[in-house]
């Protein structure tokens, strides 16, 4: 099993990625906010990165801004000593023509210095930076003499010598012209009137057809087709709403009661709109706030939120979201509601799963201070019934108590478990004062 270490890692890694490939480059603090943690945290695990061989496609990596050598450098280092095209592209996330265009300003930089160019001179030539030209040529003078990395260094040199650095499509682009040539007006249009008639219903008929073929009936494929298509198209629509920060994730259905033998696979999800990060969040670390505030309120918010919208989530869920243990979750949630006296819906205390006590002890608590049923039911976001059964078991676990019983007898005359009997005799300790035992 990976470690949280691991886990932060390889979402660094997916972020950014995620990022650089619609365009756009993150920086260090951009994954400090995402990702709740410190930017010197972040910036460890980069550097841990790095040393693995992975260059992660921050702001700071790809414009070269900030000290340490520049990721050119890097992939051209990386090609000397026997990287492969492949290896170097699922490492740095660099496209095959942007390593060809860094190995080509090397070649050219490292020949102008054979040629005694001075750096200056270089920099006007290559129109580089006296920085990247000066990395380049640090690294031609450690590597020329080296014999595992002299063959690929003359190779490079060489092909800038004869001006081939790499083979153009253009004769790729000439042959495709060539055959276009031949097509008459009719061939041309008919190509384009079949891109037109290709419809994703199309496609999913065709796929039924040559793959499912045990689904029979041309109506039956449409309807098929059909129905797959309205599933599209409502996880389409669920994704346009997002908005800036959030993420769309899948919640337990509020009214999905659970009972013995169902598991996740039966058990009915409903999607919801989380904000991972929110201009509060941002407020509150500006003024101050330290991260592990702001990690409570990313926690009751998510929960919060999903209930919202007619869902429930799991420590476990917020615990993958926001990258921390599931441990951490049930602790600031623990902290919070005692608290604040107010109850986080989570699936395990809505739906009533596993030990936890809290929310009973608030509902209890509010009953010993007077408040009324509809009262804690509002503030506490149970229904009234649930409410009335945790008050009156707490009723009969103190009036049994009184009568000298013991835990186990109390749990044998009332069919609870002694564990949850346990929990109301410590609940009657704390707001009675009493002595049950």
């Amino acid at each position: 099993m990976k470690s949280q270490s691991e886990l932060l890692k390889n979402r660094i890694v997916r972020i950014t990625n995620e990022a650089f490939d619609q365009g756009a480059y993150l920086t260090q603090a951009d994954l400090s906010i995402i990702l709740g943690e410190s930017i010197k945290t972040i910036c460890r695990h980069c550097q841990q990165l790095k040393e693995e061989g992975i260059i992660v496609p921050t702001r700071g990596n790809r414009m070269d801004i900030g000290p340490g050598i520049s990721h050119k450098t890097k992939i051209v280092e990386m090609y000397l000593n026997g990287y492969e095209f492949t290896d170097i592209k699922r490492n740095t996330r660099h496209s095959s023509e942007s390593i060809m265009r860094y190995l080509n300003e090397f070649a050219r930089c490292a020949l102008l210095c054979e040629e005694n160019y001075s750096l200056n001179q270089i920099r006007v030539i290559t129109e580089h930076s006296e920085r990247l030209i000066g990395e380049y040529l640090d690294l031609y003078s450690r590597m020329k003499d080296n014999e595992e990395c002299k063959d690929r260094i003359n190779e490079l040199l060489n092909k800038v010598r004869g001006k081939k650095w790499y083979a153009s499509s253009s004769g790729v682009v000439s042959r495709m012209s060539e055959r276009c040539i031949g097509l008459t007006k009719e061939e041309k249009y008919a190509m384009i009137k079949a891109k037109i008639h290709r419809t994703l219903k199309e496609d999913i008929k065709e796929l039924i057809e040559r793959d499912y073929s045990m689904i029979a009936g041309n109506k039956v494929r449409n309807m098929f087709a059909d129905d797959v298509l309205k599933i599209i198209e409502k996880r389409y629509e669920e994704c346009r709403n997002i908005e800036t920060g959030q993420v769309l994730w899948f919640a337990v259905d509020k009214n999905e009661k659970w009972s013995y033998g169902k598991n996740a696979k039966n058990t009915r999800l409903v999607p919801v709109k989380l904000t991972l990060i929110s201009m509060e969040d941002i407020d509150m670390l500006s003024s101050g706030c330290s991260l592990r505030e702001v990690r409570e309120r990313r926690i009751v918010r998510l929960f919060k939120e999903a209930y919202e919208q007619e869902g429930l989530l799991s420590n476990n869920d917020v615990a993958m979201l926001l990258n921390i243990s599931p441990t951490t979750v049930s602790k600031h949630l623990r902290e919070y509601m005692v608290r604040e006296k107010e109850i986080v819906p989570t699936r395990g205390i809505v739906h009533d799963l596993g030990r936890a006590i809290t929310h009973k002890r608030i509902i209890v608590w509010l009953y010993n201070e007077g408040y009324l049923t509809p009262e804690i039911a509002r503030k506490t976001g149970h229904s009234e019934e649930a409410c009335d059964r945790y008050i009156r078991t707490f009723n009969k676990v103190k009036m049994l108590s009184k009568k000298g019983l013991d835990r186990l007898e109390i749990s044998k005359i009332l069919g609870i478990s002694p564990y949850l009997v346990g929990e109301y005799l410590s609940l009657i300790k704390e707001f009675s004062g009493g002595d049950a035992e």
